[in-house]
């Protein structure tokens, strides 16, 4: 038993507004499905306006798929601030139930709030009915109430868990370009890559290494009978190379040195062609090693749905071109959503924007966003990003903090809430 039981209702109205995760975060709160008790599974209202039917039909797909079966819709029609509209449709309905009402109303309009809730308290119904907020700021539930002196806070820490799956379907995202990857690439090698690019010199004499080798062999691996000629020999070019030539044997112990690229991406977790692995060396590794740093996280920060590479399509349009977003690395904390974007090279700015956007279309005012890159002015980025959209959360994380991004993105997990 949980402190949310004893606000377990048998019909529960849920107010619907352009995201619907805190209507799935309530639903998980105060309904029941298939309980052990003599009780009934709840009964879920739906209402909404005519501009969120979309959000009412994806969570009820949603809520269907956790078991959930007493759904119905209430529509307001383009009604959704007109008071003598709200007030009729609730009314009657309300009046005629028995048992616990719930009422959560983070989404839905202001008037839509207000006036359900004025018309059911008018309604002085005899069993108990509670009313809810989900507070983004402190991921804590509000309730108000039969039995409840003002207002009542418990957090909802990890008591609801959503999936990634489950939280691009209730925004219609569940197409995806390209299947996400749940599996990190080569931890001894991202590390070392990381160590060199904490020193510019470094950094310097691997660009030049990407810059010689990796023009001249995309030009060799054009050709399907010379991918075989392409072999680690390339790494030993330089010192700062040959250290990451050194890192491959110690990660893959088993394969017989000097290997062919074409063995490299057969012993990689990367699905992709032979032809395209150069481009990780030229700077997607960063993802990896992020994907690594949080993935020794797991268990004691509670993350679920680690994932690399999500690359969601935009809401259907009669385009040719179907348009996407991607997030390089993303995980879940019960209902939080954490997106990351990471870059070795620039457009710094655009790239914090964009997943701010998008991080909060899907994971509401909870979402936190991260950059992890290689600015070494990591307080004016940050500035320069609050100013334009006015929100402070977010963390970008720069080249001071790569030896310790570890503990870096512990601190940033915590200091999101729980």
């Amino acid at each position: 038993m949980n402190d949310f039981d004893t606000y377990k209702a048998d019909h529960l109205f849920l107010l619907l507004g352009e995201n619907p995760l805190p209507n799935f975060v309530a639903a998980q709160l105060f309904g029941r499905v298939n309980p052990k008790e003599e009780k009934k599974p709840s009964t879920l209202y739906l209402v909404h306006s005519k501009d969120t039917d979309k959000q009412r039909q994806k969570l009820d797909e949603v809520l269907r798929n956790k078991g959930y079966e007493n759904i119905y819709a209430i529509s307001l029609g383009e009604k959704e601030s007109d008071k003598s509209t709200i007030e009729t449709s609730i009314r009657n309905l309300v009046s005629k139930l028995s048992g616990v009402v719930g009422i959560n109303y983070t989404g839905g309009t202001k008037a839509m709030s207000v006036h359900t809730y004025r018309t059911i308290e008018q309604l002085q119904r005899k069993d108990p009915t509670y009313y809810s907020y989900l507070d983004a700021r402190t991921l804590q539930m509000q309730i108000e109430g039969t039995g409840i002196t003002g207002a009542k806070s418990i957090p909802v820490d990890a008591l609801v868990q959503v999936t990634l799956e489950e939280l691009l379907r209730l925004h219609d995202r569940w197409e995806r370009k390209k299947e996400m990857r749940e599996e990190g690439m080569w931890k001894l090698v991202t590390d070392e890559l990381a160590y060199i690019h904490t020193k510019q010199q470094n950094v310097k004499e691997w660009r030049n290494w990407c810059q010689q080798q990796i023009k001249k062999n995309n030009e060799l691996l054009s050709k399907e009978e010379d991918i075989e000629k392409l072999t680690t020999d390339i790494f030993n070019c330089n010192p700062v190379a040959m250290r990451v030539g050194e890192a491959l044997q110690h990660q893959l112990p088993n394969l017989s040195f000097p290997a062919t690229f074409r063995q490299l991406a057969e012993n990689s977790p990367l699905k992709i062609p032979d032809r395209e692995f150069l481009k990780w060396f030229d700077g997607t590794w960063i993802e990896d090693y992020v994907f690594h740093c949080i993935d020794e996280l797991r268990e004691a920060q509670s993350i679920s749905n680690l994932a690399l590479t999500i690359e969601p399509y935009l809401p259907h349009k009669e385009t040719k071109k179907r348009k996407t977003f991607e997030f390089d690395v993303v995980f879940i904390r019960g209902y939080q959503l954490f997106a990351l974007s990471c870059t070795t090279g620039g457009g710094h700015k655009e790239k914090l924007l964009e997943a701010v956007i998008r991080a909060e279309q899907l994971g509401g005012s909870e979402a936190r966003v991260g950059l992890v890159c290689l600015t070494d002015d990591v307080e004016t980025l940050t500035n320069e990003v609050i100013d334009l959209l006015g929100k402070k959360r977010l963390r970008v994380f720069g080249r001071r903090h790569l030896p310790e991004l570890q503990d870096e993105l512990k601190q940033w997990i915590e200091e999101a809430g729980w």
